[in-house]
């Protein structure tokens, strides 16, 4: 019994930091959304969903993924501005052409931590964009939700 006490000892910093893998992405929070407004291509759009990746070592989101309508689509963190109004707006961007015709952009705000009061009535405040590249006809798509953080060792 005391040499499993001491073998549970000496292993218990390595599997406190055993779940971190340096470059790693994992989802690291997910949200239902609700359309609040959508026009042009996603004028139909039934069902949104939207996941939040965070890589192993990295402090913000790294990524995004929004599923419309069972349909995936991932997109790259490209900036940060915390200045915004009292929570933080998070830009992404899709690395590569929707569907070969249409380049689709998303931005995220995410008033979790707020620093101020402000109504909102959604955390994640998402905006879809998509230009045609054919006729450069604007489609958006605006969504809105709270959302479920999972509990990970960073």
């Amino acid at each position: 019994m005391k040499a499993l006490l001491l073998l549970v000892a000496a292993l218990l910093p390595f599997t406190a930091s055993a779940d971190f893998r340096p470059g790693r992405v994992r989802t690291a929070g997910k949200a239902e959304l609700q359309i609040i407004s959508a026009t042009g291509v996603f004028a139909g759009v039934a069902q949104a969903n939207l996941s939040a990746q965070v890589t192993d070592g990295e402090r913000d989101f790294t990524g995004y993924s929004l599923t419309l309508d069972g349909k995936a689509l991932s997109f790259r963190a490209r900036g940060i501005n915390r200045r915004g109004q009292c929570g933080i707006t998070q830009e992404a961007f899709l690395n590569e052409i929707t569907t070969g015709d249409a380049q689709v952009n998303l931005t995220v705000k995410d008033f979790t931590g707020a620093t101020c009061e402000i109504v909102v009535n959604h955390i994640w405040q998402v905006t879809v964009t998509s230009v045609s590249i054919q006729d450069g006809s604007v489609s958006t798509l605006v969504l809105g939700g709270n959302p479920e953080y999972f509990m990970m060792t960073l």
